[in-house]
């Protein structure tokens, strides 16, 4: 009789270490209550290349916002998982269909380029996952579904304000076009040729060449022909260059108006031979004073992206965490709802979709290459 009583009070301290035990994982103990669920979020985005230098300063921006925010939205833990997208369409496919059927993420950073964006938009849209880009400008990401969004004005404001600037400002009644073949490049071209003509210019001669093209002779051997007071040059930065150096090479003697890319790392491979040109980017107003500080150590990079893309990518991860702790959850049909209607004051300026996910305004600056410098006009 004592032996069985020894052997019950024995079961009885085994089955309240049990129910101990078991209080601690429900109580999260061992990370399985909600505030400690880790929440993995994808970024596709050029890491690599010429234009990695953008997605390195994109990925660091991303990652600081999440610093401020201790690395959570909504009380739980969240992780990134980087794909470089290589600004070209076939590697954000692979990079967005790893990110939605084996890593299961619902929320994905990117793509920068437009033909990252449109390539993953069939996927996101299929899958109800969230992208949210800092750089994608292609009017068709008007037409892609309910799930992709952008923060960067589309190339249809920015094409228009350079035809009214060129027009306008600098009384330039003549140009050519000299057009990249991608997406983003496709749309510039096709607003600015529309509203310069509309201005009642006059566009002689319309070139294109491959993305990242390492010979464009042939080309602006038909611009110094064609003899245009200015060309219209949407380029990304390594045809940019080329463009450059060839031109002063054969001797074309006439500047140039490069949409965005024309930053100062084309201008110090470029030297004297951008002097004279333009180019235009989004308005960015700066409310952290250490955000360039910050992109230039993270990314170890002195002429790092700090104005145009990385801004806007800061604050595409603070527009996910307002809209998902406004929505009280992950659940991305209702955070897409909460993005619609949220208007975001931000680092880079402030913001609010129209109904496709697209901005509705849209502000922009003009700079100059003078000694070879970007000087603000």
């Amino acid at each position: 009789m004592k032996l069985n009583k020894l052997v019950l009070g024995v079961l009885l301290i085994a089955l309240a270490g049990i129910l101990v035990f078991s209080g601690c994982v429900s109580n999260g103990a061992f990370g399985t209550t909600q505030e400690e669920q880790i929440v993995k979020m994808g970024f596709v985005m050029p890491l690599s290349g010429d234009l990695g230098m953008y997605g390195q300063s994109i990925r660091a921006a991303i990652e600081y916002a999440a610093e401020k925010s201790d690395w959570k939205i909504n009380g739980q833990k969240v992780e990134f998982i980087f794909e470089d997208g290589k600004c070209n369409g076939q590697d954000a496919t692979n990079a967005f269909n790893k990110l939605v059927e084996v890593d299961n993420v619902k929320y994905i950073f990117g793509g920068a380029c437009s033909s990252e964006t449109l390539a993953g938009a069939p996927i996101v849209n299929a899958n109800k996952v969230i992208s949210i880009s800092s750089g994608s400008s292609s009017p068709e990401l008007r037409n892609v579904g309910g799930y992709v969004f952008t923060l960067y004005p589309l190339d249809d404001f920015e094409g228009k304000f350079a035809a009214e600037y060129i027009y306008n400002v600098l009384k330039v009644k003549n140009v050519a076009i000299l057009a990249e073949q991608n997406d983003w490049a496709k749309g510039e071209e096709l607003m600015f040729k529309k509203s310069f003509e509309a201005l009642g210019g006059k566009v002689l001669l319309v070139e294109h060449n491959e993305q990242d093209a390492k010979d464009v002779k042939a080309q602006l051997i038909k611009i110094k022909n064609a003899n245009p007071e200015l060309v219209f040059a949407p380029q990304y930065s390594v045809s940019m260059v080329t463009m450059f150096l060839q031109a002063k090479e054969i001797g074309l003697d006439v500047k140039f108006f490069c949409p965005q890319f024309a930053d100062a790392g084309v201008v110090e491979k470029v030297g004297n031979a951008a002097n004279g040109s333009y180019t235009s980017k989004a308005k960015a107003i700066m409310k952290d004073p250490n955000f360039e500080s910050e992109i230039r150590k993270r990314t170890g990079m002195e002429n790092a992206d700090t104005t145009v893309f990385s801004p806007k990518a800061y604050d595409s991860f603070m527009m996910i965490k307002t809209a998902v702790e406004n929505a009280g959850t992950f659940d991305t049909e209702k955070v897409r709802e909460e993005l619609l209607d949220l208007e975001y004051n931000g680092l880079a300026g402030s913001y609010k979709f129209d109904e496709m996910g697209t901005p509705s305004i849209a502000s922009y600056i003009v700079q100059k290459v003078i000694n070879e410098q970007l000087v603000e006009q």
